[in-house]
């Protein structure tokens, strides 16, 4: 792992929490966030050796992808029972206007079962995600990473052809105007050792 990477308090918190309870000790972190090295060096310290910290610092991160996976499946959810009840609330509106003008009760057939429908996708936003589900959400995340992933490493890779070409036609440049100038001088000094070469014929 590097070394240079820094954790937050609650990641310490939470790391070393972990780390003592594989070592069946108790330990405290002490400083707002500190390396990698350091972390190891704090938990040697209380006699926790480097692999249980590794093996713990696996562990709380494999749990803050499992608890921020199911944090955006949660939101997914909220925004799209948030927009079907938007609709399903403008659409039953029209109908119950229309009725109204038309005397009829046809309305409650859109309304009603429509409504049950957000009602069910509410109870089982109140339960949770399966495991299924989550799996799912963590696919689409993962996809989602990659995608930005790869078009931070395409615009790097823009950014560095276009600073490779621009150096590249400056060094061409350079070359040309540096080649012109040996010829033109190369020019002189011929016209200077032999006048007559260059002068007019007879």
């Amino acid at each position: 792992m590097s070394t240079d990477r820094r954790y937050t308090q609650q990641e310490v918190d939470a790391i070393l929490k972990r780390a003592l309870e594989r070592d069946r000790t108790t330990r405290t972190a002490g400083s707002d966030a500190i390396t990698h090295t350091d972390l190891i060096d704090t938990a040697r310290e209380v006699g926790i050796e480097p692999a249980q910290v590794e093996a713990a610092i696996v562990e709380v991160k494999r749990e803050e992808q499992a608890l921020a996976t199911r944090e955006a499946w949660l939101a997914s959810r909220k925004q799209a029972i948030t927009r079907m009840a938007g609709s399903w609330a403008l659409v039953s509106a029209i109908c119950f206007v229309i009725c109204m003008v038309n005397p009829a009760t046809w309305w409650m057939w859109v309304a009603g079962p429509w409504g049950l429908v957000i009602l069910l996708q509410y109870l089982k936003l109140q339960r949770g995600p399966t495991e299924r589900e989550l799996r799912q959400a963590e696919r689409r995340l993962e996809r989602e990473r990659r995608k930005q992933q790869l078009e931070e490493r395409f615009e790097r890779g823009a950014q560095v052809l276009e600073t490779v070409v621009a150096e590249g036609a400056n060094l061409l440049l350079s070359h040309l105007d540096e080649r012109a100038r040996r010829l033109e001088a190369s020019r002189r000094n011929e016209a200077q050792a032999d006048p007559g070469r260059l002068g007019p014929k007879r």
